[in-house]
């Protein structure tokens, strides 16, 4: 398979599970979790991390803090089970580079326990 079709591949899994649109998973708390916090802090992320998350089965907890000093950028908080860690982490890559989801520059890969 060439990259091309590798990346439209991956794009078009992307889509199917963007088009989930069963029960959420979110959760009020997750014991044992790692928070990420690359992601932009906006409605349609929220709602794409959901259905892709939601769609694979894995539980998460989410915040969208307000705003704070002008021209801060804010970022999404997620929490998933740490076991799932790495799932989570290869789905939400592929979304991102599918632009499916918005980074914020410079703070990819930041997590914490």
């Amino acid at each position: 398979m060439s990259e091309d079709e590798e990346i439209d591949s991956q794009n078009d899994a992307i889509r199917r599970l963007l088009a989930y649109d069963g029960p959420s998973l979110r959760q009020e708390t997750i014991e044992k979790g790692l928070t990420i916090a690359d992601y932009r802090n906006s409605a349609e992320n929220e709602r794409n991390i959901a259905r892709l998350l939601s769609s694979k089965g894995i539980p998460f907890h989410l915040e969208r803090p307000q705003a704070g000093f002008p021209g801060r950028q804010i970022r999404i908080y997620l929490t998933v089970p740490e076991d799932r860690y790495e799932e989570t982490n290869a789905i939400l890559n592929a979304a991102v580079k599918a632009g499916a989801l918005e980074i914020l520059e410079g703070t990819e890969d930041l997590i914490s326990r």
